[in-house]
């Protein structure tokens, strides 16, 4: 049974979203600094396979997002013996020990941000954080339910992992699936979730700049991190961009693309790609949200002092962009 399948099944089967009640899940919240993560894919994997009606039972309440209430059950057991059995699943969960068989540097690392997080961010509450075996579910990603944030980080081992391109991942994908990337995409992913922005009917500028305060929010959020990992590029790409900062702006202008608001091509300026239509082929993909960063953090230049928190909710992104006077030089 093919990997894409197994996780369908995995999560139609055993994520039983109910479970994690409001009640429940608060009771893992803390205010403090540490960060514990709670490794699914370990105690899964972990269960021998004579015994796993037991092991799931015993491992239930602290993973009851994933396992639900009905593991017990004859065909519920059947499929998750078909996944544990599966592969494609197996290599990427031993591959995922080899890469972050411990993960101390990445429970810091989240302690800072979450902790910086609750002095800035009103109503901020730490999520309890998961780790599990996705199947390369690049769609998804990471993800939140109620107050459990949920990492596939079988999606960080590394560009050249083999079963990656088994997968069918292309190339350009999985320059972001690293070990480094994990923790710039979970300061992302909170990013959207606590400033969700639908994008419905805007034009691309504005798409431009709703993606801007995002890749912002990861670099204020860490300030010491690489670009690339911030925008999700390589270094070759963003050396590209910057070099080409000005040329991408006129490519912009006289297409007259910034006020269009035609989904199917503002998406070839936001959506992932090879490279950019219209550009050279060493174009990234993306280079609405890149610019969209550029236009932000000027306005925040023009700005000095500004709150992050009331960044992040200004929704009018064309008095920003009028605002942030934005006009880049010849590098």
């Amino acid at each position: 049974m093919k990997i894409r399948t197994i996780l369908i099944i995995l999560l139609s089967v055993f994520v039983y979203l109910p479970s994690c009640k409001q009640g429940e899940t608060k009771k893992s919240m803390s205010k403090g600094k540490d960060v514990k993560i709670h490794r699914y894919e370990q105690a899964l994997f972990r269960i021998p396979d004579d015994s796993l009606k037991e092991g799931l039972e015993k491992i239930s309440k602290t993973f009851s997002l994933f396992i639900g209430v009905d593991y017990q059950k004859p065909a519920s057991l059947m499929q998750m013996r078909a996944y544990l059995n599966d592969p494609g699943i197996i290599e990427a969960y031993e591959e995922s020990q080899k890469q972050f068989g411990k993960i101390e540097d990445i429970e810091i690392s989240l302690s800072k941000i979450f902790e910086k997080l609750n002095k800035e961010i009103p109503g901020w509450k730490n999520p309890s954080v998961y780790t599990y075996v996705s199947g390369f579910d690049i769609n998804t990603g990471i993800f939140m339910v109620d107050s459990s944030l949920v990492v596939p980080i079988d999606n960080y081992l590394g560009e050249g992992f083999p079963a990656y391109k088994k997968a069918g991942i292309s190339s350009y994908l999985t320059i972001k699936m690293t070990p480094d990337n994990l923790v710039p995409d979970v300061v992302k992913a909170m990013a959207y979730i606590l400033y969700p922005y639908s994008g419905s009917g805007q034009t691309l500028v504005e798409q431009m700049i709703a993606a801007g305060k995002v890749l912002y929010f990861s670099q204020y959020f860490l300030p010491e991190s690489d670009a690339r990992l911030i925008c999700g590029y390589s270094a070759q790409q963003l050396q590209w961009v910057k070099s080409n900062e000005k040329e991408i702006w006129s490519f912009l202008l006289s297409s007259q693309l910034l006020f269009n608001s035609d989904k199917a091509i503002t998406s070839k300026l936001m959506m992932e790609g090879p490279f950019t239509p219209g550009l050279p082929r060493e174009s990234p993909g993306m280079l609405g949200q890149w610019v969209g960063w550029q236009i932000v953090k000027a306005w925040v230049n023009k700005n000095p002092g500004s709150n992050i928190d009331a960044l992040m909710k200004m929704d009018d992104y064309m008095k920003l962009f009028n605002d942030s006077g934005y006009k880049p030089s010849r590098k």
